[in-house]
């Protein structure tokens, strides 16, 4: 039926049509700021589980503090003015937080459980003017 030069021209053909379609570029994907963006991109929805926890903080009274936190307190000078403070607690890392404001600075102490102090935040805060 078919010569043999036929048979390979045919096969050659095929070939060359197969390699052609699946060679084609894929016209679905967009770019946004030079980054592709498909249809699988993940990062248009971020895992709850990966974002930060809520701050929990709660107020807590002098009397709540545990012993060795109190007695830290009042003994070590760099506290002093605490009792004029906020004290709080943070139910997602358990630690104690006073806050002391000193002139144009609020200084927040972590404290852990035990009454460790285990973090130091300081900021400075703009002072209200009054005329």
């Amino acid at each position: 039926m078919y010569s043999a030069q036929m048979k390979y021209a045919i096969c050659t053909f095929m070939l060359f049509i197969s390699l052609t379609v699946r060679g084609q570029d894929d016209d679905t994907v967009q770019y946004i700021h030079g980054l592709p963006e498909t249809g699988e991109d993940t990062s248009q929805q971020i895992p709850q589980e990966d974002i930060s926890p809520a701050p929990s903080l709660v107020d807590v009274s002098v009397e709540q503090l545990p012993k060795e936190m109190f007695k830290k307190l009042n003994d070590e000078p760099q506290f002093k003015g605490w009792q004029a403070g906020l004290i709080q607690y943070d139910k997602n890392t358990r630690l104690f937080w006073v806050h002391i404001k000193e002139d144009s600075v609020m200084r927040s102490y972590g404290f852990s459980g035990e009454g460790k102090p285990l973090s130091v935040r300081e900021k400075d805060i703009l002072q209200e003017e009054t005329e």
